[in-house]
C-alpha cells in the first residue's frame, strides 16, 4: 500500500461507514507541522446526535489512544472526532475538532484543557481507587474517572453519564476520602460560610447524586436556577466543579454525606 502524501495525518478506517476518515492519527512528538496547519485540519461531522469523543493520550500511549479511538467509535451513540498524543500541535488539533467529552490520562494536561475550553466534560484514566488522585482530580475538574483497566463498555458508559451533566466516580472511594480523619477540618476559615441557605440545599441534592433536573425537581425550581446557584456557589467556594463544592462542604460539615453512598 502507498504511504500517504500528508506527513502528518493517516487516513483511519471509519467502522460505522467503511470510509477513511480524516484527523484520527496519533501525532507523535517527531510530527513537525505548525500548529496552524492542525488547526486547519477538519474531522468527520458525527451523525444525528452522537456524542463527539476525542482521546488525548500522554506521549508513548499511541497504541493505546489507537485502540481506545477505535473501541468507542464502534459505539452508535459515539462518534470519535480526534484521537491524538500531547504533543502541541496533537493538543491544538483535538480543541480544533470541538469535542463534547475527552478522554485523558494525565492530570495535568486535563488542567490545561480545563483552563481552554472549561464546557468540554473531562475523563481522567487512573487509579479510581486511589484517594490522592482521586481528591487531585476533583480538584482539578475532572468530571469523572475511570480505572486503567476497565472495559470498552465502562469507558463507554462513563462517557455517556459525563456528557449528560453526571459525576461518575468510585462512590466506595469518595466515601473512604470524606471518612479519612484528616479530610474534615474544624480550625481553618470556613469557606462555606458565606452560603445561603438554598445553595446549601442545592449542594445537599448534589451529594445525594442528582443531577440538574432532577435538582430542581427536589427543590420546586427551574432548572436554569440551579444552574445560577451552582455558579454562585462554585464562585463563593473557588471550586472547579460541583463535585468539589460538594466535599468542600462536607468537609467543613455543612452538609453530610449520604447514608446510601456504597
Amino acid at each position: 500500500m502507498q504511504a500517504s502524501d500528508n506527513p502528518v495525518r493517516r487516513q483511519a478506517r471509519n467502522p460505522k461507514s467503511g470510509r477513511s476518515t480524516p484527523g484520527r492519527a496519533v501525532r507523535r512528538a517527531s510530527d513537525t507541522a505548525p500548529v496552524d496547519a492542525a488547526l486547519n485540519e477538519t474531522s468527520r461531522t458525527p451523525a444525528g446526535d452522537a456524542i463527539r469523543v476525542a482521546v488525548l493520550l500522554t506521549e508513548g500511549h499511541e497504541l493505546l489512544a489507537e485502540s481506545m479511538g477505535i473501541a468507542l467509535d464502534r459505539d452508535q451513540t459515539l462518534s470519535v472526532v480526534a484521537v491524538q498524543t500531547s504533543a502541541l500541535a496533537g493538543i491544538v488539533t483535538v480543541l480544533a475538532a470541538a469535542p463534547t467529552v475527552i478522554v485523558v490520562d494525565s492530570l495535568s494536561l486535563a488542567a490545561q484543557l480545563r483552563e481552554t475550553r472549561p464546557e468540554v466534560r473531562l475523563i481522567a484514566l487512573g487509579s479510581t481507587t486511589d484517594q490522592d488522585f482521586i481528591l487531585a482530580a476533583i480538584r482539578v475538574g475532572i468530571d469523572g474517572c475511570v480505572d486503567l483497566r476497565a472495559s470498552t463498555s465502562e469507558v463507554v458508559q462513563a462517557v455517556k453519564r459525563v456528557n449528560a451533566g453526571e459525576t461518575v466516580y468510585d462512590p466506595r472511594t469518595l466515601r473512604d476520602l470524606v471518612e479519612a480523619s484528616t479530610f474534615r477540618t474544624t480550625n481553618r476559615p470556613r469557606r462555606t460560610a458565606n452560603l445561603a441557605r438554598r445553595e446549601i440545599e442545592v449542594l445537599e441534592a448534589f451529594a445525594t447524586g442528582m443531577t440538574t433536573s432532577e435538582t430542581a425537581r427536589r427543590l420546586d425550581i427551574s432548572v436554569n436556577t440551579v444552574r445560577t446557584h451552582l455558579k454562585n456557589i462554585l464562585l463563593k467556594l473557588e471550586a472547579r466543579s460541583k463535585l468539589e463544592a460538594v466535599l468542600i462542604a462536607i468537609r467543613e460539615g455543612r452538609i453530610d454525606l449520604p447514608e446510601d453512598l456504597d
